[in-house]
């Protein structure tokens, strides 16, 4: 029920909240990055005493042992399949593109805590924040304007899957409401990895 008032019902509010939260998230990035940049921050050195525990790898802390490393390669992928189910199911069942990049959001914070800032950034190329929010916002300008051409009403109710007659998962529709899903996805993860960013490494 949720799934369906969010891109249906109310898909003007929804367009326009998940803008604000994209803009929360280069608002704390730029207000940060500038308030750095005036202060002059840079990285502390750290006395002798507390140099055993350098480079720090997790967020102000040692080296994370290899079980901590396991479970966080296992949590990200496992965090998006639950995201694609949410997704692809959240329409009509529980779950929708909030959660599902809340979800992910998650499991890439655990990722900052466990392999900290430098290594994060290097093996998660793909987690580029800036990218991902304008990829959330375009999909759904592009699907609502397709929408408005086929239906007659922006962000109107189109199931592309049927026009094209691709063999789908049973339950699993290629709708316009999924590719709404999916931009609210794209841009709530974009958002947050900001927030992260700014927070685990300001001076950047």
């Amino acid at each position: 029920i949720v799934g369906a008032i969010v891109v249906d019902f109310r898909a003007f509010d929804t367009l326009i909240e998940i803008t604000v939260f994209a803009m929360a998230g280069l608002g704390i990035y730029t207000l940060l990055r500038y308030a750095s940049r005036i202060a002059g921050d840079q990285v502390p050195k750290a006395p002798p005493a507390m140099a055993r525990y350098l480079p720090t790898l997790g967020v102000a802390g040692p080296e994370t042992s290899p079980p901590i490393h396991a479970l966080a390669y296992a949590v990200l992928p496992l965090a998006m399949v639950i995201g694609v189910t949410h997704m692809m199911y959240g329409h009509d069942q529980p779950g929708d593109g909030f959660t599902a990049g809340v979800i992910i959001s998650l499991a890439v914070a655990f990722w900052y805590v466990v392999f900290g800032y430098e290594a994060t950034k290097a093996r998660l190329a793909w987690l580029k924040p800036t990218p991902l929010i304008g990829a959330g916002l375009l999909l759904v300008i592009a699907t609502g304007t397709i929408a408005a051409f086929i239906t007659g009403s922006f962000l109107g109710s189109v199931d592309f899957g049927k026009m094209v007659g691709l063999p789908l998962p049973r339950g699993f529709y290629l709708s316009s409401a999924f590719l709404f899903e999916l931009s609210i996805c794209l841009t709530v993860l974009g958002a947050a990895s900001h927030m992260l960013d700014t927070l685990g490494h300001p001076e950047r």
